[in-house]
C-alpha cells in the first residue's frame, strides 16, 4: 500500500533514521528510550538533477558531515548507499523507495524510472540503518518535474476545415503561455506540403459541469485562423487555408519554445476530413407520357463541392408478388452523366429525362455521384422511390 508523508515542495523534506515511515512519518518509540545517542541532522547539499524525460531523471547529491559526531560521521562514511523515498507531490503519497549509490567522490547518484509524464515528484533521502539522524534535504531543490506530452486530441471537422484541441500532461503548467507550433500533412505527401498552426499555450476550462476537475493545459487552433506560411506569418487568403476534401492528415510534430514535445502512444494522430455530402429532398415532374418522363431531383443541402459534380441517376422496375409486396427490380437503366446545378438558392438541382419506360411498371430511382468517370464512393445517396401509375407516367412515391 502506497504511504503519505510530508507535503508538496513548499515544505522542508526530512526523514527520521531508524524511524517506521508511516502515513504520519511518526518515530518508533523505542528510538527515545535510546540514550547513547543524541539526534543529529544531516544536510543534503549539491542535490542536481540531468537526463530529465518523459518518465524519469538522474539524481546526484552529497551529505554535508561538518559540525557531526565522529562516530555518526565514520558511520555515515561507511555507508555505501542510502535509500531515498519517491513522492507524488501532490497526494504526499510515496511511491517508491529507491537505493541511490556512492561513488568515488563521495557522490549518491539514483537513475529514477516510472513516473509520469508531466508531474512533480518530492524526494526524501533516508537511511533505516542509523538511529537518532534527520536528512534535510532542501524542498526548493529537492524535487523533479517530468517532461510535459501530449495526451489528448480532439478533432472537429467541417468541409475543408478542422479544428483541434491539444491537451497536456503539465501539473505545474510550466508551458502555459508559451509559443507552439503544431505541423501535418496529407497523407503520403511530401515534407515541402506540410501546414503549420501557430499560437500560444494556454488553460483550458473543465468541461461541463464538472467543477471538480482541474483547468487544463493546452493549445486550441484551426485552420480557418491559425495556420501559418513558411516565414511564420499568419495565412490571408481563404483558398491557403482550405484542406482537401475525403483526404487524411497526420500530426507530425508540435514544437514548445522550439522544443519537440512527445505524443502519448494512445492518442490518434490521424485525421480525415468530412466528404462532400446532399441529400435528395424532392422530385418534380415536368412532363410524362406513357413511355417516359421528365423532372428534377432537388437536393436540399448546400455543400459547395457537390455543385457541378456529374450523377449517373439509376432505375429499375419494381417486381411485386400477389399480395403488392415488393420482390425485387428488373430492367435496371441507366441515365448517364447529369450534371448538378443550382436550383435557386437554397437548393441544387439534377435535371432528368427518362425515357423507354414500360406501361404499369413502377421504379425505383437511386443516384451514385461520379467525378470524370470515377466512383466517389462518399457521396452515395438515395432517392424517394417513383411509382408509374398507368398513362400517368411518374410520381413520387413516399
Amino acid at each position: 500500500m502506497s504511504k503519505k508523508i510530508g507535503n508538496k515542495k513548499g515544505l522542508v523534506l526530512g526523514a527520521v533514521l531508524g524511524a517506521s515511515v508511516g502515513a504520519t512519518g511518526a518515530i518508533s518509540p523505542l528510538l527515545w528510550n535510546n540514550q547513547t545517542k543524541k539526534a543529529e541532522t544531516v544536510k543534503v547539499v549539491d542535490f542536481e538533477t540531468s537526463n530529465v524525460g518523459l518518465n524519469g531523471a538522474t539524481i546526484k547529491f552529497r551529505l554535508d558531515l561538518e559540525n557531526l559526531d565522529k562516530r555518526t560521521e565514520k558511520e555515515i562514511k561507511s555507508k555505501e548507499k542510502i535509500n531515498v523515498n519517491i513522492i507524488d507531490a501532490n497526494t504526499s503519497i510515496i511511491l517508491d523507495t529507491l537505493e541511490a549509490i556512492k561513488n568515488e567522490k563521495d557522490e549518491y547518484t539514483l537513475d529514477i524510472n516510472s513516473l509520469e509524464p508531466g508531474k512533480i515528484y518530492n524526494l526524501q533521502v533516508i537511511d533505516l540503518g542509523l538511529e537518532n539522524l534527520t536528512f534535510d534535504l532542501n524542498a526548493n531543490s529537492g524535487f523533479i518535474i517530468t517532461k510535459p506530452e501530449l495526451t489528448s486530441l480532439e478533432y472537429i471537422l467541417d468541409k475543408r476545415h478542422a479544428s483541434f484541441e491539444f491537451i497536456f500532461s503539465d501539473e505545474e503548467k510550466i508551458l502555459l503561455g508559451k509559443d507552439i507550433i503544431v505541423s501535418f500533412k496529407e497523407e503520403g505527401s511530401l515534407d515541402g506540403d506540410i501546414k503549420r498552426l501557430k499560437g500560444k499555450v494556454v488553460s483550458i476550462p473543465s468541461k461541463g459541469n464538472d467543477v471538480i476537475a482541474k483547468e487544463k493545459i493546452g493549445f486550441i487552433a484551426s485552420t480557418k485562423n491559425d495556420l501559418i506560411d513558411e516565414s511564420g506569418e499568419y495565412l490571408k487568403e481563404d483558398s491557403q487555408k482550405e484542406l482537401k476534401r475525403n483526404t487524411i492528415y497526420k500530426i507530425e510534430s508540435i514544437l514548445i519554445d522550439n522544443e519537440n514535445i512527445s505524443f502519448s502512444s494512445s492518442i490518434d494522430l490521424d485525421f480525415k476530413t468530412t466528404i462532400p455530402q446532399t441529400i435528395v429532398s424532392e422530385l418534380k415532374q415536368k412532363e410524362q407520357t406513357k413511355s417516359s418522363s421528365s423532372g428534377a431531383l432537388i437536393l436540399k443541402n448546400l455543400d459547395s463541392d457537390v455543385l457541378d459534380k456529374r450523377v449517373n441517376i439509376t432505375f429499375a422496375e419494381i417486381t411485386k408478388n400477389e399480395n403488392g409486396d415488393i420482390t425485387g427490380y428488373k430492367n435496371i437503366k441507366t441515365v448517364s452523366d447529369k450534371r448538378i446545378e443550382q436550383n435557386d438558392e437554397k437548393s441544387y438541382k439534377i435535371d432528368l429525362n427518362l425515357e423507354d419506360l414500360n406501361l404499369k411498371c413502377k421504379l425505383k430511382c437511386t443516384s451514385s455521384f461520379y467525378y470524370k468517370n470515377i466512383v466517389l464512393q462518399f457521396i452515395i445517396f438515395y432517392t424517394p422511390c417513383l411509382l408509374l401509375k398507368e398513362w400517368r407516367g411518374i410520381s413520387p412515391f413516399f
